[in-house]
C-alpha cells in the first residue's frame, strides 16, 4: 500500500514524500517553487524508472504548489486581506452553487472546486482569485 503526504518545512518550502511500490521518492521546494532537492530510489531500471521519476516529481510539484497556495488563500480569507466586496462575493457563491464541477457537503452547498481543489467559501473572499473555469 502506497503512502505519501506533504508537509511545510522550516524554511518555508514544502517537503513531499511517497513511498510505493515503483520506488521511494523524496522532493523539497523553496517558497517560490524551485526545487531544493530530490532523492528517487525506483524500484525498476531504466526507462521505467526515468518515467516514474519525472511522473512523480510532476505530480508531487503540483500537489506542494496546492498546499502553499490553498495555505495562503485561507490565510488571507481568515485575516481579510484582499477581501472582495459583499456583492462579488455574492455573485461567485452564486455561481459556485450552480457548478455541477464544486463538491458538496451534506446539506448539498458546495464546500470545494473540483477543479483546483480549493475551500470555496475562502476562495470566493480573496479579490485576485479567480474561477479555473473562467465563470467569475
Amino acid at each position: 500500500m502506497p503512502t505519501q503526504g506533504t508537509q511545510p518545512t522550516n524554511r518555508g518550502g514544502i517537503l513531499a514524500w511517497a513511498n510505493t511500490p515503483w520506488g521511494n521518492f523524496v522532493a523539497e521546494w523553496d517558497e517560490n517553487g524551485n526545487l531544493l532537492r530530490e532523492e528517487c530510489k525506483p524500484q525498476k531500471k531504466g526507462e521505467v524508472a526515468k518515467h516514474y521519476r519525472e511522473t512523480w516529481l510532476e505530480a508531487a510539484r503540483r500537489a506542494a504548489h496546492g498546499v502553499v497556495h490553498g495555505a495562503v488563500g485561507l490565510s488571507k480569507a481568515a485575516l481579510g486581506v484582499d477581501a472582495t466586496e459583499k456583492g462579488v462575493r455574492d455573485r461567485r457563491w452564486e455561481v459556485c452553487r450552480s457548478c455541477d464541477k464544486a463538491t458538496r457537503n451534506k446539506h448539498g452547498e458546495p464546500n470545494r472546486c473540483g477543479e483546483c481543489g480549493c475551500v470555496l467559501a475562502a476562495k470566493i473572499r480573496i479579490a485576485r482569485e479567480s474561477c479555473p473555469l473562467h465563470k467569475w
